[in-house]
């Protein structure tokens, strides 16, 4: 996700730079739409591993939230 944003960053500055034709700025709209649907689907990959990994831990635990113990009780 993070080098999507630097690609949209990138594009953003090079709109600022160039005295941009109207072919031009159709190129870039493209380009940000394609990034903008990029970063949706990392976020929904994202969302999607969140929810194995937390159907995971339930099943694993019985539903009950994992928890670390302090050091001194984990020796004990």
């Amino acid at each position: 996700m993070k080098e999507t944003l630097e690609r949209l960053d990138a594009l953003i500055e090079l709109a600022r730079l160039r005295a941009a034709t109207p072919e031009c700025w159709q190129n870039m709209l493209r380009q940000m739409e394609q990034l903008a649907q990029d970063l949706r689907e990392e976020a929904e990959a994202m969302e999607s591993t969140m929810k194995t990994q937390q159907a995971m831990i339930k099943e694993f635990d019985g539903g009950k939230r994992l928890r670390l113990l302090p050091s001194s009780e984990a020796k004990s």
